[in-house]
C-alpha cells in the first residue's frame, strides 16, 4: 500500500522513498 511519497510496511513502520 502506498502513502504520500512513501511505502507503508506490514510491520506498521513507514519507509520514505
Amino acid at each position: 500500500m502506498t502513502e504520500s511519497g512513501g511505502l507503508m510496511r506490514a510491520d506498521g513502520g513507514r519507509q520514505l522513498c
